[in-house]
């Protein structure tokens, strides 16, 4: 019997766009800005009918990588993407079990704490 060669980590979450007031809110897995390179724990929010980028907004940082190990399996992507607050906000959970929240108006990220749901 051979063994069968493992993948390096399961696929990150597909996560659906939050459509809100024609802007579209999305969870890339990875994503590049100005010549920096994230690996999940970022939000976009573009225009939906142009396409046009608004605003990014890093939500978390990306533990530090032991260099002994398989990078993709030490990365934490976004698992859940979804309004809160009427509207006015975006829930944001990651693989980690980490959540937190989007003001919309000005982009301010928060960790949420159990009970602040």
């Amino acid at each position: 019997m051979t063994a069968q060669k493992q993948k390096k980590r399961r696929d990150p979450p597909k996560i659906e766009p939050v459509l809100l007031d024609g802007v579209r809110y999305e969870a890339p897995v990875t994503f590049e800005d100005m010549g920096n390179r994230y690996h999940g724990g970022v939000v976009t929010a573009i225009d939906d009918k142009t396409g046009r980028l608004l605003w990014v907004a890093q939500v978390y940082t990306q533990p530090k990588l032991d260099p002994s190990k398989e990078k993709d399996k030490q990365r934490v992507y976004i698992s859940e993407l979804s309004p809160r607050k009427g509207g006015s906000e975006l829930k944001v959970a990651n693989e980690a079990g980490e959540t937190f929240r989007i003001r919309l108006a000005d982009q301010d990220v928060r960790k949420l704490f159990l009970g602040m749901f």
